[in-house]
Order: C-alpha cells, then structure tokens, then sequence
C-alpha cells in the first residue's frame, strides 16, 4: 500500500493501518515521489491519496479513510446466538 500527501495529515491513515491486521502488506508513506521507481511514484497532491497495490497493479485512489476501511474490511464471524428453547428462529 503506498500512502501520498502532506505528511503533517497521514496520522488518521496510519491509525487505519496499525489497526488491521495486515500480514502480507507493506504500507509505504510519501511526501514526494522524487527519486523513486515508476511503481512506487504516485503523485502527491495537497490531500492524501492511498494505493492498494498487489503487485505492480493498484487499484485507484483512495481519497478517505472511511473508503481505505472499507477497501481493508476483513471477513469477521457472526456473534454467538445461542439457540432458542422453543425452537423459532430468533
């Protein structure tokens, strides 16, 4: 995952990050794309931008938190019901 933008705004984007479990991916923070190789140069704007990438393939940009949340969503369980005495359905 590459994360551009001004580094003075990635503290919300890092707490998204940090609390997914993310085994396989690397999270990478940019504040300028000099110097680096094409796949890793995503243009910095003024507002943060995140690239899920597998690969050299990234998807497009993600422009807020909420989004990149629901981009890293991992499967949960269903809570616990126990089962009802009588039978129904709950």
């Amino acid at each position: 995952m590459i994360v551009t933008g001004p580094k003075a705004s990635f503290a919300p984007w890092r707490e998204v990050i940090d609390r997914t479990y993310l085994p396989t991916t690397m999270g990478v923070f940019l504040d300028s794309a000099e110097g680096l190789p094409a796949v890793l140069a995503k243009p910095v704007e003024a507002r943060v931008n995140a690239y899920v990438c597998e690969g050299v393939t990234c998807l497009a940009p993600i422009r807020s938190e909420s989004e990149l949340r629901e981009k890293l969503e991992l499967p949960t369980i269903a809570a616990f019901r126990p089962p009802n005495p009588h039978g129904s359905p709950p």
